[in-house]
């Protein structure tokens, strides 16, 4: 039976209020499938799945309906999420050598509740884990931190010894799991109303083994745009994913609403900015990463949300996001 234009109205409202919670982390109950929302056309529902099962555990499911077209939508940006799931399909889950709580280390934490709930043109959410597919790698990257990993960022093998993904396997991952993504996120960025691209991703508040700040406490916000650390475009590197100015805007917008930021360190851009930055170029659109620290919302190396801090800072990245979109 179809899904009326009262129940889209009504899911939309229940949307809203649990983004005003003060806990800033409850999520809608709501399950319905894509093809019941996409019969709300004249609402103009971008859909994705909402939650679903996790084999053995059960992870936050990121991704809900987005209203645009005759809804408001404050930010001309497309947000792209994509770490923010432990999900893994059930028949791939015995091949893993990590636990669940292992498992849980490679969620981007917070970046669904912070990101994924913003009023933007669009917003891409993961719905699978990295370690069954990496959405920020080059689709022909086959070493350890490949497109289908081999160890994880604390070391840790992924895989046991003879379950490591073949060539057929990771084909079949790609097809499944990477190409839906992107293939959606090209789609939005092509959008004319939408002037640019954030790439989101949280990170641990000290640098990983497997990081190229290992042991080094790190800034509450990281924006990269492939350059230095002003912004500017090296040889070693090449084009930048935006100009040194946006990037420099942005840092005094973070600065000013308390966060502490750095440009370009550690990390310089992952291949979701540096790849659609230079596809969509000639149409003047941007890409910047961003990965906020941890630490501002969680225990360090708990794993676990304090919902206060979050809401409060998710507060402050959405009135920092208005800002921006004010002024580029």
């Amino acid at each position: 039976m179809g899904l009326i234009i009262d129940d889209c109205r009504l899911l939309i409202e229940k949307r809203r209020k649990a983004q005003k919670s003060e806990a800033g982390g409850q999520r809608s109950e709501v399950r319905k499938t894509s093809e019941q929302y996409q019969q709300c056309n004249n609402l103009h529902l971008v859909t994705c799945n909402l939650r679903l099962p996790i084999t053995d555990n059960e992870y936050p499911i990121p991704s809900t309906q987005y209203p645009t077209g005759r809804c408001v939508v404050r930010l001309p940006f497309v947000i792209s999420v994509p770490h923010c799931s432990g999900r893994i399909p059930e028949h791939i889950r015995p091949d893993l050598a990590l636990s669940n709580d292992e498992i849980a280390d490679s969620i981007d934490l917070g970046t669904w509740e912070i990101f994924g709930t913003l009023d933007a043109g669009d917003i891409l959410c993961s719905e699978w884990s990295r370690l069954v597919v990496d959405l920020s790698r080059d689709p022909g990257r086959r070493d350890h931190k490949g497109v289908v990993a081999r160890i994880d960022y604390f070391g840790r093998s992924i895989y046991h010894a003879n379950a490591v993904p073949d060539e057929k396997e990771i084909a079949d991952r790609l097809r499944e799991y990477y190409w839906p993504y992107h293939n959606r996120l090209r789609e939005a960025l092509e959008g004319p109303h939408i002037r640019g691209m954030i790439d989101c991703h949280s990170l641990c508040g000290i640098g990983p083994p497997e990081a190229p700040d290992a042991g080094r406490k790190r800034k509450d916000i990281v924006l990269s745009n492939n350059g230095d650390q002003r912004g500017k475009m090296t040889a070693a590197l090449g084009k930048t994913t935006c100009s040194p100015e946006l990037m420099n805007l942005m840092k005094q917008v973070f600065l000013s609403k308390g966060f502490s930021v750095a440009i370009n360190d550690p990390y310089t851009a992952g291949f979701i900015s540096t790849h659609y930055a230079g596809e969509f170029a000639d149409g003047e659109k941007f890409a910047v990463q961003i990965e906020i620290n941890q630490d501002l919302y969680a225990g360090p190396g708990t794993g676990k949300i304090a919902q206060g801090r979050l809401a409060e800072v998710g507060s402050k990245i959405r009135r920092c996001f208005d800002e921006i979109a004010e002024r580029v």
